[in-house]
């Protein structure tokens, strides 16, 4: 049997290349909807009654996370903390460990909302405990 590593690395290196290429691109075109859409409110606003049905085709939903993939990070890292924490800073940790960067306002939005709502989940089946104030949410572990 031959050996086949350097087809294996070169193979596994170019299909990280591709999924960064895909998810730049996905992130790009995120930015594009929400810049035309910007641009129609402010034609709108401005007073022109052209067509504004310029939006693309909707592309289907991104899966950021898998099947309780989400709900498993967000165990794991409660497990570590011995003080209730943010959900911002839940959001936070998950984008720099996937190799996002945090400062994307929308992302992070995006991928705080989708915390909240995991952690949510998790509370109605008990096991996480959710207090702070009405606005400011933190979290931590039921013991």
């Amino acid at each position: 049997m031959e050996d086949y590593t350097h087809a294996i690395s070169g193979l596994l290196r170019r299909r990280e290349e591709l999924r960064t290429e895909a998810q730049s691109l996905a992130e790009r075109q995120a930015a594009i909807v929400n810049d035309l859409d910007a641009i129609e409110r402010s034609l709108q606003s401005l007073g022109h009654s052209g067509p504004f049905n310029l939006r693309p085709v909707r592309q289907a939903r991104i899966i950021l996370f898998y099947r309780n993939e989400l709900r498993g990070f967000l165990r794991g890292e409660l497990e570590k903390r011995t003080a209730p924490v943010l959900t911002r800073e839940l959001a936070i940790m998950l984008c720099q460990m996937e190799g996002k960067a945090p400062e994307d306002r929308r992302l992070l939005s995006d991928v705080s909302r989708r915390v909240c709502g995991a952690l949510a989940q998790m509370r109605d089946m008990g096991q996480v405990i959710r207090t702070g104030s009405r606005k400011i949410a933190l979290w931590e572990l039921r013991r």
